[in-house]
């Protein structure tokens, strides 16, 4: 692997490559399978056979024999197991290499992303709908209707920044920072705090990088303007 050392492989190996269950296929120009190897029943391939028509087993397959010099990547494949694999296909001496890698979780979060943002749209729809106006241009008249509204759109915010494993913070006038979301597991493995307090949080304290760019935020702040400042990568 390059000129990585041994240990900085394992590692890769480890905690990169290893979860995402690597399967592979060497398939012969004339479409039939040569070798195989890695978790293939994970993805519903077994019984396999040298010399069997791949395609008849793997349709995702189907018609890329023979196969020409360029790598293919087909993306988050649905497989017999019901599982989901990117397809990673490129030459190999007499055919191709073809590997599969599990993407099944991201896969999921994609899937619950998009059915929030889904409940959303029809959400602002019958909205409009039964009220004549946008959830976001409800006014005071009727308090019950515009809580209920925003109560709503508050919950599926919340679901749709958990399904994306995103932390959002309000600053405090005294410059700390305060929950306004809940905590995912990566979050609070870096910042353990947060188990025990939502209020008077100092992530700068935790993340170097996030204590220069608060620094440089806080004109920002100050000038009680609109938009947004990002940080740059």
């Amino acid at each position: 692997m390059l000129d990585l050392p041994a240990p900085v492989q394992a590692y890769v190996h480890t905690r990169l490559l290893a979860p995402r269950a690597p399967a592979y296929l060497l398939i012969r120009q004339d479409g039939r399978l040569d070798a195989w190897g890695g978790d293939l029943a994970l993805y519903g391939m077994s019984d396999l056979q040298p010399g069997m028509a791949i395609e008849q087993h793997v349709p995702v397959l189907a018609g890329l024999f023979p196969f020409d010099s360029t790598p293919l990547y087909i993306p988050c494949i649905e497989t017999a197991s019901g599982l989901f694999a990117d397809f990673h296909i490129f030459p190999a001496d007499a055919g191709a290499w073809v590997l599969l890698l599990d993407v099944t979780a991201d896969a999921v979060q994609r899937h619950l992303l998009q059915q929030k943002a889904n409940e959303m749209v029809l959400l602002q729809e019958h909205y409009t709908t039964i009220f004549g106006r946008p959830l976001e241009h409800d006014v005071a008249p009727n308090p019950v209707r515009s809580v209920r509204g925003t109560m709503m759109t508050a919950s599926l915010l919340a679901q749709t920044l958990a399904a994306l494993d995103m932390v959002v913070m309000e600053r405090n006038v005294d410059g700390t920072f305060r929950l306004l979301s809940t905590v995912p597991g990566w979050f609070a493995r870096l910042y353990p705090e947060v188990a025990a307090q939502s209020e008077g949080l100092r992530p700068g304290d935790v993340f170097p990088f996030l204590e220069y760019f608060l620094s440089d935020a806080e004109p920002f702040w100050h000038a009680q303007g609109t938009g947004q400042l990002k940080s740059g990568p």
